[in-house]
């Protein structure tokens, strides 16, 4: 569990916050009203990029509604649980910057934008390939493909890439992440972490699982 932790969640976890945050490279889309359409590959790509223009957690929502659960429920369980986390990172920030002011504001926004620019332009960079028979697609985002598929009116994720670790403990450890940070952010609250060093020396103690 340990390692899963450190080498999985990290990513996941900081880079939710950071379009609410303020931090996105351009946070307008005058395209995107926010309303999801799934009834082409191509408008279901303008939406995922709609949604990660205004934060990480619209991008995993409207990836969630994008995907078959009924075939695919440990990989729905592993977005929500991610989208869990970015919530749970953005009131921590909002916390630090309470408690701690403009030291506060600096450190969370540091490291959600170092954490969150490379899957920004992934998605930015996006692609979607139709094939032959109109029934099949394939979504590029970054090195991941995932593979799409005509739903009678409406086009469903069916496949996600080959993910180096296994969904269901994955799941279970950002949710065990989720308690931590939780636990965290109340005590930042209740004035418990006198300091920014302190803080981070337990963010990194929660994100390594020690």
């Amino acid at each position: 569990m340990t390692s899963t932790l450190a080498r999985v969640l990290i990513p996941l976890a900081l880079s939710g916050s950071l379009a609410i945050a303020g931090c996105a490279p351009d946070q307008s889309n005058d395209a995107w009203s926010g309303r999801i359409d799934a009834s082409t590959p191509e408008t279901m790509l303008a939406s995922l990029k709609g949604a990660a223009t205004r934060s990480l957690d619209d991008y995993y929502d409207t990836l969630l509604q994008f995907t078959d659960c009924e075939t695919l429920p440990e990989m729905c369980r592993l977005v929500a649980a991610r989208a869990e986390a970015a919530t749970e990172m953005i009131e921590l920030r909002a916390a630090m910057i309470d408690r701690y002011g403009d030291l506060g504001r600096k450190a969370a926004t540091d490291m959600l934008r170092s954490a969150f620019l490379g899957q920004f332009e992934e998605v930015e960079r996006a692609s979607v390939h139709v094939g032959s028979s109109g029934d099949v697609a394939v979504l590029r985002i970054g090195t991941s493909v995932y593979r799409l598929r005509r739903r009678g009116e409406v086009w469903r994720i069916v496949q996600f890439p080959d993910p180096p670790y296994d969904p269901k403990t994955t799941g279970d450890a950002i949710e065990i992440l989720v308690t931590r940070i939780d636990a965290i952010r109340q005590e930042v609250v209740a004035g418990r972490i006198g300091s920014m060093q302190e803080l981070e020396l337990r963010i990194a103690t929660a994100l390594g699982g020690r």
